[in-house]
């Protein structure tokens, strides 16, 4: 990051002022870590809480479509398609497979207020078809949590319950504000790839 901030010293100053123009918003922004639900024009529905405490961030989303509850889990153990519709998902690969848990490697790369790139070591624990357990493996901070997926009225609903300790540093409510967005992103691109596949 130092190398980057170096190089690009204008391109710093500008995200610097966006940085305190989006700090100035601190009340409306924090607002945004409670819950809220979002209605697609097909009816799909999104639901997303954060919350942020002391440098900790839980999330709990949940999403319904009109895919099926086993459509729904074979995608979510599809660990190496990831890259092809996730949002800022550079590389997923399966590094190891055993009758209890996989182990999955994956690069990640985002804007925050620089440029993140993140490498991380997540272990699944499948029991399908209706839960899938996940922790990080290694690195700095921790990350851990699990998806569901159960039979809806119309199709199914999953759920995505996770703890994560960041390791950076952001105040509480910009925390929030980032995650909640790339929650949000995330299950929105789930969702449109289980229609896409439909």
């Amino acid at each position: 990051m130092h190398q980057f901030c170096e190089k690009e010293p204008g391109l710093l100053k500008a995200l610097s002022l966006d940085l305190i123009r989006f700090l100035r918003l601190a009340p409306a922004v924090a607002a945004l870590a409670s819950t809220a639900a979002l209605a697609a024009d097909d009816g799909k529905v999104m639901e997303t809480t954060v919350q942020v405490r002391d440098g900790v961030v839980k999330i709990d989303a949940c999403a319904y479509t009109r895919s099926s509850p086993l459509d729904a889990w074979q995608l979510l153990a599809d660990y190496e398609s990831l890259p092809s519709y996730m949002p800022n998902m550079d590389t997923s690969r399966v590094v190891t497979r055993t009758d209890s848990s996989v182990l999955v490697r994956q690069v990640i790369s985002s804007w925050l207020v620089l440029p993140w790139t993140f490498r991380v070591n997540l272990e699944f624990f499948e029991t399908a078809p209706a839960l899938l357990r996940f922790r990080q493996h290694d690195g700095r901070g921790g990350y851990e949590g699990q998806w569901s997926v159960e039979s809806a009225a119309s199709g199914a609903k999953i759920s995505y319950d996770a703890e994560a300790e960041p390791d950076m540093l952001l105040p509480d409510f910009v925390m929030a504000h980032v995650v909640r967005r790339q929650i949000g992103r995330m299950m929105q691109a789930f969702i449109d790839e289980l229609d896409r596949r439909g």
